[in-house]
């Protein structure tokens, strides 16, 4: 028995159960049907091959190697039938008609003419068939074949990368595989007598293997991450091999050979499994092949722990998102919170057109949830687009389109559904991969613990009338916004609220309408504010907003920054002022009503150690005593002296 007849043996048979998997998979299906076709073909090849070694006589020798050889022709072919099927490319009968033929003349004249095959080789791992001028004619047929496999490959690899993720990752694979498969008329050299080591069933092996994960898998590996393993894989065994043969030759001047190759194995070993030498060849590796191209993944896990110390609700949703955004870098994104009514309504979003975060709402009857609440994964459109139904996929992606969602997570928490995100599309381009969804899922479990724990706290420390925090809560964050502006240098802006003339409102209409003033103008102010904003309610007719400043310095200068500051907050308190002035409330009695507000700001440059909490209200107090002052339905800002007015 020669060398070579086992491992021809073992991956023959290997790529016959491999090849019966993929048509027990999905039978109906061309593709599948097509790949499981070439990993016969392939192992027809090598199991020949194989037994050809195996027995004696020169008859029996040379019509195994025929025949096998017959499989070999047909592995280019119907790969190239795959990448047509599979690419859904037109004139698929023209196109396919051809190679066939031509295969079957190839087949025919392995089997029948010696000008194709005259005989065989016998090396030291086994026979090889001597190839005559016929096989000259296949080997450019063959290489023909994949450069046509290349171009079409290319042709639709442009097309994918600005349309879908999801096949451009596959036809990325695709071109992997082209070109390790090509690689396998290596065994060439020895048909033309070259005494080279027929490797190339390997590389059918590894091609067909990449093949299949483009069919069998939708959350595929990125293939840079393929790429690394198999250049660590093929550098460590060069090194374990020279390593192996340096340390043998320099240990048989003392010890026997095979007491010296056992030391040189058991250092080998000790120094690759128990030393950091293994775990740096991997960081070296991972700095040419990735160039920190999946750096977000370990900072999206890391930042994931900072979730559950986020008490308020906004603040928590805010930070969600924008950690999403900064580590994935997501086109769009949005988080979706269940309400009073069981409905999800946006809470927060990243990148999402002004107006959308108010006017879009998923129904709790909407197929999308109940397949959320069925299924409890992680939906992703381009996989879903595959298995789905068209009439199902319409019913469940056709709305998430206003949004974005190309990939839709679950928030349970104890069984329940209490919300979703949607993230749209990489701006790379690049695909949510498994390692991407396992984080998410990781995530998205400790989000609804986090998002649920926040709601608790949230609902502790609002008044139920407005929805605004609560007086005490509002000092507390106070506090902690100038601890913060100091430590980061960071404008801070205070603004009070005072609806005009509410005694004179409830002496009229009687206490019962004034208090459903104050909630509309309460919803008011908080629809016009940020995440990053806290409103709360100051007394009974007087609200307070803290506006931190959350633009980064980079290329502002500090003046620069603050004047920026201030026309955003003077804005905000104006966009305010405006709306409550423009919103006509429906009296009980009959008649709309005019409410008007009276705004006074404060401002803390993030400098003064001596400034307080204290002295930005009193500041804040003083300027909207002057705008009451002035007749009301105004925005005062806290200067020394004079203060700064604004009025309509």
């Amino acid at each position: 028995m020669a060398f070579n007849t086992i491992p021809y043996l073992i991956i023959g048979s290997s790529l016959f159960f491999l090849g019966s998997f993929i048509l027990a998979k999905n039978i109906r299906a061309r593709v599948n049907i097509l790949l499981g076709l070439t990993c016969i073909a392939s192992t027809l090849w090598l199991i020949c091959f194989g037994l050809a070694n195996y027995f004696a006589g020169s008859e029996l020798i040379m019509f195994l190697l025929r025949l096998g050889y017959v499989g070999f022709i047909f592995i280019p072919i119907l790969l190239y039938h795959y990448a047509v099927i599979f690419l859904n490319i037109k004139s698929r009968s023209q196109s396919l008609t051809m190679p066939y033929i031509g295969g079957l003349i190839f087949a025919m004249a392995v089997m029948l003419n010696p000008l194709f095959f005259s005989g065989y080789r016998q090396f030291i791992w086994g026979y090889t068939p001597i190839g005559g001028i016929l096989h000259w004619v296949f080997a450019v047929f063959y290489f023909v074949l994949y450069a046509r496999i290349n171009y079409i490959l290319y042709k639709h690899y442009r097309e994918a990368k600005r349309t879908s993720s999801l096949k451009y990752s596959q036809i990325r694979y695709l071109f992997c595989t082209v070109g390790i498969l090509p690689l396998s008329a290596i065994d060439f050299l020895g048909i033309k007598g070259i005494e080279f080591y027929p490797s190339g069933y390997l590389f059918t092996m590894l091609g067909l293997v990449l093949v299949v994960i483009t069919v069998l898998r939708y959350r595929l590996v990125e293939i840079d991450i393929i790429i690394n393993k198999l250049i660590f894989l093929f550098v460590n065994s060069v090194l374990v091999a020279l390593c192996y043969v340096l340390l043998t030759k320099v240990l048989s001047s003392i010890f026997s050979p095979n007491l010296a190759g056992l030391f040189a194995a058991a250092i080998i070993i000790t120094v690759m499994f128990f030393t950091s030498l293994k775990d740096k060849l991997q960081q070296v590796i991972d700095v040419i092949v990735y160039r920190n191209k999946y750096e977000y993944q370990r900072a999206l896990k890391e930042t994931t722990q900072l979730l559950i110390t986020k008490l308020d609700l906004n603040e928590l949703c805010y930070f969600l998102i924008q950690m999403l955004a900064k580590n994935i870098g997501m086109l769009k994104a949005s988080l979706l919170l269940e309400n009073n009514e069981g409905n999800y309504d946006i809470r927060t979003g990243y990148a999402l057109e002004k107006g959308l975060m108010s006017q879009y709402s998923i129904r709790q009857d909407a197929p999308l949830i109940a397949w959320l609440k069925e299924n409890r994964s992680i939906l992703i459109r381009e996989e879903a687009e595959q298995y789905l139904s068209k009439q199902n996929f319409k019913e469940i992606f056709g709305d998430l389109r206003r949004i974005s969602a190309e990939v839709v997570i679950p928030l349970f928490y104890r069984g329940n559904l209490t919300g979703l995100v949607c993230l749209d599309n990489k701006q790379s381009g690049a695909i949510y991969n498994q390692a991407d969804i396992d984080i998410l899922e990781a995530l998205a479990g400790q989000a609804a613990i986090a998002l649920e724990k926040a709601k608790l706290y949230t609902e502790a420390v609002t008044d139920s009338q407005t929805q605004l925090y609560y007086h005490r809560y509002f000092l507390r964050r106070m506090a902690e916004e100038m601890d913060r502006s100091r430590r980061y240098s960071h404008y801070l802006s205070l603004v009070l609220i005072d609806i005009d003339n509410m005694n004179k409102i409830n002496d009229a209409y009687g206490h019962e309408e004034g208090d459903r003033i104050i909630t509309e103008t309460a919803a008011l102010i908080k629809n016009s504010i940020r995440l990053t904003d806290v409103a709360a309610r100051f007394s009974g007719q007087e609200f307070v907003l803290i506006l931190p400043e959350t633009r980064e310095e980079g290329a502002y200068n500090v003046a620069h920054r603050i004047k920026e500051n201030i026309t955003r907050v003077v804005d905000t308190a104006e966009h305010i002022r405006r709306e409550v002035e423009k919103q006509k409330i429906n009296m009980a009695g009959g008649g709309k009503l005019e409410v008007t507000v009276s705004v006074g700001v404060s401002n803390f440059n993030g400098l003064d150690g001596h400034v307080t909490a204290e002295i930005i209200i009193e500041m804040a107090k003083e300027a909207l005593l002057k705008a009451k002052n002035m007749g009301g339905n105004r925005v005062v800002i806290h200067t020394p002296e004079p203060a700064e007015s604004r009025t309509t």
